[in-house]
């Protein structure tokens, strides 16, 4: 899927990574562990590094091929993910792979998105909507955060955690704010009518499932 320059470091990570998931992908469960272990930290290796969008498939592939319960790899996955979504585009390089599957993540219901990617990575989904929302068009930007939102008050009744909410606030918060300093050289410059969407959301729906799931 994706080609580094021979013998540069960079084609070293993925050629192991490559071997990492053909192991997993054929339920090779020889010293899983240590199979799990190299792989978050390889994926955590490439965090800094804007890679070409087609990388997206190999992380879908490693949420896809690891087991629920292995956490490190899937939080790994997805903190490799939404970095993507924060990296300067190189030329020639699109990005459209990693903004396309955080869409399809975005929008799944909870339990099926929990299996996929484990409930500890679900904040992280949540507190990137500054990035999300930045590259989507207007028309889908609405049902994206929508749906974040609801994932998060999902989490507080199945599991009696606040973590994507305190995310999802804290997302919101950094778009609220860079929308009022309006600083022109921002890369976060989001829509006047996402702006226009989040604060309908903010007054509507937000404020009314705080009040409602607050503690008493």
């Amino acid at each position: 899927i994706i080609q580094a320059r021979d013998g540069s470091v960079l084609e070293s990570i993925l050629h192991e990574i490559q071997a990492l998931l053909r192991m997993k992908s054929q339920h090779s469960h020889e010293d899983a562990a240590a199979t799990n272990n190299k792989l978050s930290v390889l994926f955590s290796s490439l965090e800094l590094i804007a890679m070409p969008g087609s990388f997206s498939r190999v992380i879908e592939m490693a949420l896809s091929t690891t087991s629920r319960n292995d956490a490190e790899v899937k939080t790994s996955s997805v903190s490799l993910l939404i970095s993507q979504l924060k990296s300067r585009r190189r030329i020639g390089f699109d990005g459209r792979g990693f903004v396309d599957l955080s869409t399809r993540l975005a929008k799944m219901p909870y339990q099926e998105l929990t299996d996929l990617i484990g409930i500890g990575s679900l904040p992280i989904i949540t507190k990137a909507i500054p990035d999300l929302l930045n590259q989507l068009p207007t028309s889908v930007c609405e049902g994206v955060l929508k749906n974040l939102w609801t994932l998060s008050q999902d989490e507080i009744i199945r599991n009696s955690s606040i973590s994507s909410t305190e995310a999802f606030l804290l997302g919101l918060k950094k778009i609220m704010l860079d929308a009022v300093k309006n600083d022109p050289g921002s890369k976060q410059t989001i829509s006047p009518a996402v702006l226009r969407a989040l604060q309908k959301a903010t007054i509507g729906y937000i404020f009314s499932d705080l009040c409602k799931n607050a503690s008493p």
